[in-house]
C-alpha cells in the first residue's frame, strides 16, 4: 500500500497539457501524467525496483507482459497497450529528448532471475540491460541476493533531481498507480541517503554487468 504522503499535486514546469504526453490526456491516469512532467523537467532520475526492471529500461515485449500484470485497476488490453507505448516515448523522451539526464537505476538482482513474459523476453530484456549499461548517461546498479535487507526493499522508488536549488521529487509505485510527493524534504532526504547508499555498493556497475550477464547465460536459447 502506498504511503499517507499528503503529496501537494503539482505538475512541472512544463505543465500537464503542455508535454509529448499531451496525446495521452485522457487515456492515462493523473498520477501517472504527473510523473511525466517530473520526469520531463529533471536533469537526474533514480530509479529503484526490489523485483521487476525500472520502466525506463524495459523492452517492448518485457513491458507489455508486465503492463497488465501487476495492476489492481481494470485494464483492458486497449489501455494496456497506450500504457506501453507511454513507456516507450519515456524512454526516448528521457535518452534522446533535448534535456540530457543522468540516469540511475538500482534493481535487486530479483528482477534478473524472475520469468516475465516468454523465455525469448528474458533474454532480450537482460541483452538490452547490457547494452543500456554501456550508455554514457546511465549508472546500473544490481543489488545482490545477498545483501542485507534495506527499507528500498518494501517498493519502488523514484527520485526526480533537478538542480539550481529546486527541490527533488519523490514518486513511489504501487498497485493502484503512481504517487507524486513534493514539499516533504524530510521523507524524500531519507529516501535520498538510501538511493545513495544502494548505488555505493558498485558505484562503476562492475558487478552489475557481471550478474546481468551470469542471468543470461543461465537463460539460453534451448539447443545452444
Amino acid at each position: 500500500m502506498a504511503p499517507n504522503s499528503g503529496a501537494v499535486q503539482t505538475s512541472g514546469s512544463g505543465g500537464l497539457a503542455n508535454g509529448w504526453w499531451k496525446a495521452y490526456l485522457e487515456t492515462i491516469p493523473g498520477g501517472y501524467l504527473d510523473l511525466l512532467a517530473a520526469e520531463e523537467d529533471a536533469s537526474r532520475i533514480v530509479h529503484f525496483h526490489p523485483t521487476f526492471v525500472p520502466g525506463l529500461l524495459q523492452t517492448e515485449s518485457y513491458a507489455a507482459a508486465i503492463t497488465p500484470a501487476t495492476t489492481l485497476k481494470a485494464m483492458t488490453s486497449d489501455d494496456a497497450r497506450t500504457l506501453v507505448h507511454v513507456k516507450l516515448s519515456r524512454q526516448r523522451a528521457a535518452l534522446e529528448g533535448s534535456r540530457l539526464k543522468e540516469l540511475v537505476f538500482l534493481m535487486d538482482e530479483t528482477a534478473l532471475r524472475r520469468p516475465v513474459g516468454s523465455p525469448a523476453t528474458m533474454r532480450d530484456q537482460l541483452s538490452h540491460l547490457l547494452e543500456m549499461a554501456e550508455h554514457p548517461m546511465v549508472t546500473l546498479v544490481v543489488v545482490p541476493f545477498g545483501g542485507q535487507p534495506h527499507p528500498g526493499l518494501l517498493g519502488a522508488f523514484m527520485l526526480m533531481q533537478y538542480g539550481g536549488g529546486l527541490d527533488d521529487v519523490l514518486c513511489f509505485e504501487w498497485q493502484m498507480g503512481n504517487q507524486v510527493i513534493r514539499n516533504q524534504p524530510g521523507l524524500i532526504g531519507r529516501y535520498r541517503e538510501l538511493a545513495e547508499d544502494l548505488a555505493g555498493a558498485d558505484p562503476d556497475g562492475t558487478a552489475a554487468r557481471e550478474r546481468i550477464a551470469s542471468a543470461l547465460a543461465e537463460n539460453h536459447e534451448p539447443g545452444r
